[in-house]
């Protein structure tokens, strides 16, 4: 797997312009919250971090160089910055809001790593997550198991499927906003119960 260390210095450049929209629409539906504690998991450069209002921020993500960068877009006081993974990170407290933004598709043991975002949430929690999301069939999933070898190497696993995601953490599915391709990206809005 490439080490996001070594893709740090062009993943704004590349990915700017394609996750706006989606970033946009998470970071509107945690604005729009009562929400007042954030973990965002995987906060990578920080193409969200200038969206934030007031909430008090917990940013994570294991790569020391998308970190570096991303706390220079911090624009909220309120943010802290832990250089980890969620798994091995000692966070101890509950979250109101929990962020994973393009993530999900990079973690290796998802049942572990769901089971831990179950363990920072509450009853009440909002967990958005946006991500692509391979279909049942058509030519998209046809296109993900094409290029699986290829984001095996980039570190990222391009079959996943939402079904799974469900069923590994035991989440409620709120909703779902379509963002490109019909859904194959959307933003989702789950529930700790």
């Amino acid at each position: 797997m490439i080490s996001y260390n070594y893709l740090a210095f062009v993943y704004d450049l590349a990915l700017r312009r394609f996750y706006k929209k989606g970033l946009t629409t998470l970071m509107n539906k945690v604005n729009n919250s009562s929400s007042k504690t954030v973990l965002d998991v995987g906060v990578g450069t920080g193409l969200n971090l200038p969206l934030y209002r007031t909430q008090k921020v917990v940013a994570i993500d294991p790569s020391k160089k998308m970190l570096k960068k991303a706390k220079r877009k911090k624009t909220n006081a309120n943010i802290k910055f832990i250089n980890s993974t969620l798994e091995k990170c000692e966070i101890n407290n509950t979250f109101e809001t929990i962020i994973l933004a393009s993530v999900l598709s990079t973690v290796k043991n998802k049942r572990v790593f769901l089971q831990k975002i179950k363990t920072l949430s509450t009853y009440n929690t909002d967990i958005f997550v946006f991500g692509h999301f391979t279909p049942e069939k058509g030519i998209l999933r046809y296109l993900d198991l094409l290029v699986q070898p290829i984001g095996k190497i980039l570190g990222f696993n391009s079959v996943f499927k939402l079904k799974d995601i469900i069923n590994e953490a035991d989440l409620t599915l709120k909703s779902i906003e379509p963002i490109y391709l019909g859904g194959y990206w959307s933003v989702l809005h789950l529930k700790n119960f």
